[in-house]
Order: C-alpha cells, then structure tokens, then sequence
C-alpha cells in the first residue's frame, strides 16, 4: 500500500481496495495501523466532503527510499 500511495501521490480507501481486491473493511485495519505508526496521513477529499484520501507522511516517504535502498521488491 506504501508503495501504490508513492506511486501515485494520494488515494482514496476505495481505490486501495480495488487495486488489491480486498474487502474495504480489511483495507481500512491497514490504514487504520499505517496511521498509527505515522507512515500515512488521511485528509478530507475537497471534492467530496464524505471521502477522505490517503498520502504518504514524511516518514512513510523515507521508509520506501530505505526499502529501495535495501532492494526489497514491493509486493504486488
């Protein structure tokens, strides 16, 4: 999920579930726990109040540049 948010800037949770193909309710435990440890960062869609989009915090963005430093391949 880190590496599909640096791709591509921000998502929605909706998206995220869809690319992976995984029940909504699953992704959100995931971001729910990437955002406790401050990885990634929710933010209200401007245009639509009711969604929310993710994006990688600083620090999410320096764990992919370690991870690519250290040659661990995404998982897809």
């Amino acid at each position: 999920m880190i590496f599909l948010l640096h791709h591509k800037g921000q998502s929605s949770p909706e998206e995220i579930a869809l690319v992976f193909g995984m029940p909504k309710t699953n992704v959100a435990s995931v971001i729910d726990r990437l955002v406790s440890k401050k990885l990634v960062s929710r933010h209200e869609d401007t245009s639509d109040r009711k969604r929310y989009l993710l994006s990688l915090t600083d620090e999410g963005k320096s764990r992919v540049v370690r991870f690519r430093e250290l040659r661990i391949p995404p998982i897809t």
